[in-house]
């Protein structure tokens, strides 16, 4: 557990949770990471630290993201609180 009490028992890191959300949306697409930041016109090293919740995305990089994945901003944040919390995200 964090000193912030960010993570329960169950879930997740928030960082975490939210690179958890990117990686299963992009695979969901069935894009690769080179795919994805192409796309979302990110260096591929950076997707990589996002998707392994080792760098926080800019508010920028989570847009062109949800676009480049062709989902609504607001299932990339939803899918990332449904991990943080221990849920499993409903992707569709």
């Amino acid at each position: 557990m964090s000193d912030r009490g960010d993570e329960d028992a169950q879930g997740r890191e928030p960082l975490a949770a939210l690179g958890e959300a990117i990686r299963t949306l992009r695979a969901t697409g069935g894009l690769t990471q080179e795919d994805l930041a192409r796309r979302a016109e990110i260096e591929p090293p950076r997707l990589a630290a996002f998707e392994a919740g080792a760098e926080e995305p800019t508010w920028g990089d989570l847009r062109r993201i949800a676009y480049a994945v062709e989902t609504p901003l607001e299932k990339v944040l939803a899918t990332a609180e449904q991990l943080e919390r221990g849920d499993e995200p409903g992707v569709s």
